[in-house]
């Protein structure tokens, strides 16, 4: 028998199946477990429903809340007792471990009688860290002024089946960041400096097994590839690299170079070309021209164009007003950080007052 709870297959059953259900979290746990059906009534049971048999183990965990739900009920407090079940993570193979949807966004059900409406079927944003605090208030538990969450309460939710929760969600992970609404996300990572600084120098990592990392080190045509792993963009990545070609020709000359080894411009290029592998509807960008040559600049905004013509729309900031009005239908003209001034692109470009913001005339 195998030990190890990612255990492969050994000719009976499979995955998790072949683990010692003594071995736990806690250590060798010497009971036994007649609370649960056998492994193999569990894989009767699945075959019996259609199932193919090495899928039986994911009925595990549905054995086991039962399992938890009927003691409960037998202790006789079913009324008062919460049930939560979340993954501790995404679908391994979409994701996992990272902060895209298929790592960060996870199926969830409560139960807890007579208190829970049944059947709701919840869609607004919630996380782990709102847990606290809903058992809390629900325990009657008044921790104003002694301790301070960074989640909320969702007691008002789990009563009614309605409500608001968090407009927005904030995550991390290593050295990413993201924050997610309802209609759009954003991941970034930041490396420190030091980081940075190996990666700039092409030094490499060893991984757990003593073996060399090949990443973070990906070729132009890796990253562009990656770019468009979306189940929207994935059928049409062959045609959607070949429209990235033609939009920078300099991209399919470099294809099997190593990203990090291209200068600052084709980096630009690059980053844009992997966001148009995604297919977007509109493409959000943060100061492109910053630091780039006349003659990217000039690229880039060719580029950009092409872009918007095809039909994508484009979000960008930029401080290189004469460029960015040129190319745009609308402007907005922040001033420490407020909305001063808007409207029609050519029209800003002659406006005496970007000039005041601008040029300090």
């Amino acid at each position: 028998m195998v030990l190890f709870p990612g255990g492969g297959e050994n000719g009976e059953y499979w995955s998790s199946f072949d683990a010692d259900p003594k071995i736990t979290g806690e250590g060798v746990v010497d009971t036994t477990w007649d609370f649960m059906p056998s492994r193999q009534e569990i894989q009767d049971k699945a075959v019996q429903a259609g199932y193919p048999e090495n899928t039986a183990y994911s009925l595990l965990l549905d054995e086991g809340i039962k399992a938890i739900h009927r003691k409960v009920a037998d202790l006789g407090l079913a009324s008062n007792t919460l049930i939560i079940f979340m993954p501790d993570h995404g679908v391994w193979r979409h994701g996992k471990a990272t902060l895209h949807d298929y790592g960060t966004k996870v199926p969830m059900f409560m139960y807890w009688k007579d208190s829970i409406v049944s059947g709701v079927d919840y869609r607004g944003l919630i996380q782990s860290i709102d847990f606290a605090p809903t058992i809390l208030d629900i325990a009657g538990v008044d921790f104003e002024g002694y301790s301070t969450f960074d989640g909320m309460s969702l007691k008002h939710i789990l009563k009614t089946g309605t409500g608001s929760a968090h407009e927005s969600l904030f995550a991390e992970l290593g050295y990413a960041r993201s924050v997610k609404t309802k209609k759009w996300k954003y991941i970034a990572v930041r490396y420190p400096e030091d980081v940075q600084e190996k990666i700039d120098r092409g030094d490499t990592w060893t991984g757990f097994d003593g073996g060399i990392l090949e990443f973070p080190y990906l070729t132009v045509r890796e990253n562009l590839w990656l770019g468009g792993y979306h189940p929207g963009a994935r059928a049409a990545r062959k045609e959607t690299l070949e429209n990235v070609y033609s939009l920078f020709p300099r991209l399919r000359e470099r294809e099997s170079q190593q990203a990090y080894s291209l200068s600052g411009g084709e980096q630009q290029m690059l980053a844009l070309g992997r966001g148009i592998m995604s297919r977007p509807k509109l493409l959000m960008v943060d100061e492109p021209f910053l630091g780039l040559s006349p003659a990217v600049v000039k690229e880039m905004t060719e580029a950009f164009m092409r872009i918007r013509d095809s039909g994508v729309g484009i979000l960008f900031i930029e401080q290189n007003v004469q460029v960015a009005l040129n190319m745009s239908e609308r402007g907005y003209i922040l001033e420490s950080g407020r909305l001063v001034l808007e409207g029609v692109a050519n029209k800003l470009l002659g406006s005496d007052e970007v000039k005041r913001i601008f040029l300090g005339g």
